[in-house]
């Protein structure tokens, strides 16, 4: 009962980070140069969860996985989320 109590409630904090006002980025150019990194190497994180999100779809896909109607619906919550779509929660 712990376990469930304790992930509803970051489950709820997930949520209010997601669609709260708050700007979590700040400019990167200063750190990029003390580490020598080419900004054009670096991507987002939205855009790695995105991408990432989208190929284990393609693999269910290619698997032609079963799944019901609710595990679709999740993972299509999921990749909103992960492109700034918070509308569906």
């Amino acid at each position: 009962m712990a376990v469930k109590h304790a992930y509803s409630w970051l489950y709820g904090k997930y949520l209010q980070v997601l669609t709260s006002d708050t700007v979590f980025s700040v400019p990167m150019a200063e750190t990029y140069n003390l580490l020598g990194v080419d900004t054009k190497d670096i991507i987002t994180l939205e855009k790695y969860l995105q991408d990432y999100f989208t190929n284990i779809l393609k693999k269910l896909k290619d698997l032609k996985a079963q799944s019901k109607q609710s595990d679709i619906f999740f993972w299509k919550m999921i990749c909103n989320c992960i492109r700034g779509n918070v509308v569906g929660i």
